[in-house]
C-alpha cells in the first residue's frame, strides 16, 4: 500500500512532497504553534486522563483481543473490505 493509498483510506492525514516536506510540515503545525502552552498542556492532560481510566484501557485491549482472534480468517478479510474502501 502506498502513502497515497493510506491517505485515501484515512490512515494518514497527509502525504508531503519530498522536496518541500519541511515547509509543508511547518504549515500544518501552525495551528498548534499558535495556541498557548497552557492550552496544549490541557489537551495533553485530558487525553492522559482518558487513557488512565480503567474502563477505557479494558475496552481498548478487549478490542485488540477480539480482532486478534479473527486475524487472517475469511471473516476478518470480509470485515476489512469496507474499511479499505472508506473515503
Amino acid at each position: 500500500m502506498t502513502a497515497e493509498d493510506m491517505e485515501a483510506c484515512g490512515w494518514a492525514d497527509a502525504v508531503l512532497a519530498a522536496d518541500h516536506w519541511r515547509e509543508q510540515w511547518q504549515a500544518r503545525l501552525t495551528l498548534y504553534a499558535a495556541r498557548s502552552l497552557a492550552v496544549l498542556e490541557a489537551y495533553k492532560a485530558a487525553a492522559g486522563e482518558k487513557w488512565r481510566t480503567v474502563w477505557f484501557r479494558e475496552q481498548f485491549f478487549a478490542e485488540i483481543d477480539r480482532c486478534a482472534a479473527l486475524w487472517g480468517s475469511v471473516e476478518h478479510e470480509q470485515a476489512l473490505h469496507p474499511f479499505f474502501r472508506k473515503q
